[in-house]
């Protein structure tokens, strides 16, 4: 499967989306707090904006740790073993050297991209609703 080549090829397309993701969250968080003025909001957004850069730098760090891929490598190997029979394991071998199974390796990252934006697109109206509801003082009865 060129797990490692796969596995690095996503997270450096994940860093690539990871800052406008970062940035949309934090965005959707404070605009759904309804104790900030416009004023407010717009300088913790600014704020937002700023700070992302410098995380980035440490996720940057953390995820370009050579020993990343090996120590991900060493755990994903049981995982397999404890999913699949031996011959199973020789059947997708087999299917990911098959034209559509190197197709499919190939898009594989692109596809992971895609998906987190999808998903985020998705869930941020749902994680807006749920901290507005939050944000909300519960009345007393």
């Amino acid at each position: 499967m060129n797990y490692r080549s796969t596995m690095q090829t996503m997270v450096a397309q994940m860093q690539q989306a990871m800052p406008a993701m970062m940035l949309q969250g934090a965005t959707a968080a404070i605009n759904g707090n309804p104790k900030l003025t416009a004023e407010q909001k717009a300088a913790e957004i600014k704020k937002a904006g700023d700070e992302i850069p410098r995380a980035m730098a440490n996720f940057g760090a953390t995820f370009g740790d050579p020993a990343l891929m090996e120590e991900l490598a060493a755990e994903m190997i049981p995982l397999y073993a404890r999913n699949y029979s031996v011959d199973e394991l020789h059947q997708i071998a087999a299917f990911y050297r098959s034209p559509v199974g190197v197709k499919m390796m190939a898009t594989m990252p692109k596809l992971m991209s895609e998906s987190m934006a999808v998903s985020q697109k998705v869930m941020m109206p749902r994680i807006q609703a749920a901290m507005a509801k939050i944000a909300k003082p519960t009345p007393t009865p």
